[in-house]
């Protein structure tokens, strides 16, 4: 197979889409995109994420706190997840959607820390470094502890949910 020559795509990008693409290339393959860096002002990631799922009817604060709570249930998880990810999937621009890809891995972690239950294909240990780093982000937030418990979960049961 041959590959073939891209530079040519390189020399007709302007300064910004230069800085953009040096940016987007230093950051870790694994790191999603604008996720750690305002994740410790809760206030405001509950405020966006009231207004980025509007169509839901419920505040962000009430989205957090379900997702926090031992006794949501699995399949209110996996509708929250996918609900996420169905807003992810149409979002236009990714740098302004880190409230909900927040509470898209909320859900899953929520999911491994509180039932021992995978709600996703992609296994958790690839998901150990990011989640050990929001819940060391969270401090003291009982969001902190679900992120906590599901890098301490031992073989969730696989449901094979989408993504």
């Amino acid at each position: 197979m041959k590959r073939s020559d891209t530079s040519h795509l390189i020399d007709k990008c302007s300064p910004e889409e230069m800085r953009a693409l040096l940016e987007l290339a230093s950051r870790p393959a694994h790191q999603p995109l604008g996720l750690l860096e305002p994740v410790d002002d809760l206030v405001e990631l509950a405020r966006r994420l009231t207004v980025l799922l509007r169509e839901v009817g419920a505040s962000g604060a009430d989205l957090l706190a379900e997702v926090a709570n031992p006794k949501t249930a699995v399949d209110r998880l996996v509708k929250l997840k996918s609900l996420a990810k169905s807003h992810l999937a149409r979002a236009e621009r990714a740098d302004e959607d880190w409230p909900v890809r927040f509470l898209y891995h909320a859900a899953i972690a929520a999911a491994v820390a509180h039932h021992g239950q995978s709600i996703s294909t992609i296994p958790l240990r690839s998901r150990q470094e990011l989640y050990h780093a929001l819940a060391a982000r969270l401090r003291d937030h009982p969001l902190a502890e679900v992120f906590r418990k599901a890098v301490a979960g031992s073989s969730p049961r696989e449901q094979n949910q989408d993504g």
